[in-house]
């Protein structure tokens, strides 16, 4: 004979209830009846793993939670309580990487339970306090082994800060043209740029001929342009909007003569800078105004 729905919803009432008062024993029992009525739904499982936890009974516990994860690998509950079982024994590198699966498959705090969301915080934290100290432990490590961040390849260095998420991965991302096999630089050494030095003598200059021009404001137009042999999809608002305008000394490959002559101390500047000439495209050289 089979139980009726009534009995079971009783049985499982009751479980959580002995669960929640810390009644792990009653909680393990009526768990397992459960069970072996044929309800092994994720809930019940759960409960039965957090009965076991609770009775010192870790392997039966990550046996449960393990056929919680086979049923639902992303379930933040089951992810945080293995988590939980290996910090406990003392497998910091297990606990954070089910820590950290967790963490990148929640949802937006909102949307969770205050206690789901409290111990996702204390995983947060678990996970933080583990990065200072393993950061910690290679930056002494390497010290130890003749690494200097002054001295060393700055390559290396980079990797090391990549890798603690000091820093990011930027990769080129060009909008007409791709040309493969470019190195992925993040940063280039000034010395690479023997013409820097010109430009940046010359700002002072620079600024006193655009501040003349920001005496007449009608001077600019908007950067971004509508074009009758083009679609002229506006998602983001800036077709013809001055609110970003342009004052071009070149546009498009060509010299603006009427613009350029008001900024020859600009141009002069820039003279030695080797741009990019294709007509009808490059060079563009100009002031950008956002209001």
């Amino acid at each position: 004979m089979q139980p009726s729905s009534s009995s079971v919803s009783a049985l499982t009432l009751a479980a959580f209830d002995a669960l929640r008062t810390g009644n792990a024993r009653g909680a393990f029992d009526r768990f397992n009846e459960i069970v072996a009525q044929g309800d092994s739904s994720v809930s019940v499982l759960l409960g039965l793993a957090a009965a076991c936890s609770q009775l010192g009974n870790r392997k039966t516990s990550l046996a449960t939670l393990d056929k919680v994860l086979a049923l639902e690998p992303t379930n933040l509950r089951a992810l945080l309580m293995k988590g939980d079982h290996f910090l406990e024994f003392g497998d910091s590198q297990a606990a954070i990487a089910f820590y950290m699966s967790a963490l990148r498959m929640s949802p937006a705090s909102e949307m969770l339970s205050p206690g789901l969301r409290d111990d996702l915080r204390k995983a947060q934290k678990t996970c933080e306090d583990y990065s200072e100290k393993y950061e910690a432990f290679l930056h002494d490590f390497l010290e130890d082994h003749g690494f200097d961040p002054a001295r060393s390849s700055t390559r290396f260095a980079q990797s090391v800060e990549l890798m603690m998420g000091k820093q990011l991965i930027y990769h080129q991302q060009p909008q007409h043209f791709y040309f493969p096999e470019l190195p992925q630089i993040q940063f280039y050494e000034r010395s690479q740029f023997p013409w820097l030095g010109a430009i940046e003598s010359a700002s002072a200059d620079m600024r006193s001929e655009l501040q003349e021009i920001l005496r007449e404001p009608d001077t600019f137009a908007p950067y971004v342009e509508s074009y009758r042999n083009r679609p002229n999809i506006d998602a983001t608002g800036t077709v013809e909007n001055p609110n970003w305008s342009a004052f071009f000394l070149w546009k498009a490959g060509a010299i603006v003569p009427e613009n350029a002559a008001r900024c020859p101390k600009t141009l002069q500047a820039l003279k030695e800078v080797p741009l990019c000439h294709i007509r009808g495209r490059t060079p563009s050289i100009l002031f950008s105004l956002l209001r």
